[in-house]
Protein backbone atom coordinates (compact mmCIF):
# COMPACT_ATOMS: atom_id res chain seq x y z
CA UNK A 1 0.00 0.00 0.00
CA UNK A 2 2.88 2.24 0.65
CA UNK A 3 4.79 1.74 -2.39
CA UNK A 4 1.83 2.85 -4.47
CA UNK A 5 0.81 6.15 -2.52
CA UNK A 6 4.88 6.33 -3.48
CA UNK A 7 3.86 5.73 -6.84
CA UNK A 8 1.17 8.41 -7.48
CA UNK A 9 3.07 10.83 -5.78
CA UNK A 10 5.98 10.35 -8.11
CA UNK A 11 3.92 10.37 -11.20
CA UNK A 12 1.76 13.45 -10.08
CA UNK A 13 5.40 15.23 -9.32
CA UNK A 14 6.65 13.94 -12.77
CA UNK A 15 3.68 15.24 -14.11
CA UNK A 16 4.00 18.77 -13.15
CA UNK A 17 7.25 18.56 -14.25
CA UNK A 18 6.63 18.26 -17.45
CA UNK A 19 3.62 20.29 -17.89
CA UNK A 20 4.83 23.64 -16.19
CA UNK A 21 7.43 24.61 -18.34
CA UNK A 22 5.20 24.20 -21.53
CA UNK A 23 2.71 26.22 -19.74
CA UNK A 24 4.68 28.76 -18.68
CA UNK A 25 6.07 29.17 -22.13
CA UNK A 26 2.28 30.18 -23.72
CA UNK A 27 2.63 34.21 -25.03
CA UNK A 28 0.77 35.98 -23.63
CA UNK A 29 -1.71 38.28 -26.06
CA UNK A 30 0.71 41.73 -25.03
CA UNK A 31 3.71 39.44 -26.24
CA UNK A 32 1.95 38.39 -29.67
CA UNK A 33 0.49 42.23 -30.05
CA UNK A 34 4.48 43.46 -29.47
CA UNK A 35 6.09 40.82 -32.20
CA UNK A 36 3.02 41.26 -34.97
CA UNK A 37 3.65 45.13 -34.74
CA UNK A 38 6.90 44.78 -35.24
CA UNK A 39 6.47 42.78 -38.38
CA UNK A 40 3.71 45.51 -39.47
CA UNK A 41 6.39 48.18 -38.32
CA UNK A 42 9.48 46.37 -40.98
CA UNK A 43 6.69 45.72 -43.74
CA UNK A 44 5.76 48.99 -43.93
CA UNK A 45 9.70 50.04 -43.93
CA UNK A 46 10.19 47.98 -46.94
CA UNK A 47 7.42 48.91 -48.90
CA UNK A 48 8.44 52.59 -48.34
CA UNK A 49 11.89 52.06 -49.66
CA UNK A 50 15.54 53.00 -49.17
CA UNK A 51 18.93 52.30 -49.54
CA UNK A 52 19.80 49.13 -50.34
CA UNK A 53 21.87 48.76 -46.73
CA UNK A 54 18.32 49.49 -44.81
CA UNK A 55 16.31 47.53 -47.35
CA UNK A 56 18.47 44.46 -46.20
CA UNK A 57 18.69 45.25 -42.17
CA UNK A 58 15.07 45.31 -42.49
CA UNK A 59 14.14 42.51 -44.81
CA UNK A 60 16.58 40.10 -41.33
CA UNK A 61 14.73 42.31 -39.14
CA UNK A 62 11.51 41.38 -40.49
CA UNK A 63 12.43 37.54 -40.88
CA UNK A 64 13.37 37.66 -37.19
CA UNK A 65 10.47 38.87 -36.15
CA UNK A 66 8.63 36.52 -38.28
CA UNK A 67 10.56 33.19 -37.24
CA UNK A 68 10.06 34.96 -33.10
CA UNK A 69 6.04 35.08 -33.81
CA UNK A 70 5.53 31.14 -35.10
CA UNK A 71 8.11 30.23 -32.44
CA UNK A 72 6.17 31.51 -29.87
CA UNK A 73 3.34 30.09 -31.12
CA UNK A 74 1.19 32.92 -31.50
CA UNK A 75 -1.26 31.22 -34.06
CA UNK A 76 -3.78 30.57 -31.02
CA UNK A 77 -4.20 34.69 -30.65
CA UNK A 78 -4.74 35.36 -34.49
CA UNK A 79 -8.00 36.45 -34.53
CA UNK A 80 -7.68 38.77 -30.76
CA UNK A 81 -4.34 40.85 -32.60
CA UNK A 82 -5.74 43.91 -34.34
Amino acid sequence: MQHSARRAVAALLLALLITTPVAAQKPTLAKCQTVKDRIERYTGLRRKGGSASQMQQWKEQLRASEDQFYRMDCKDHRRKLR
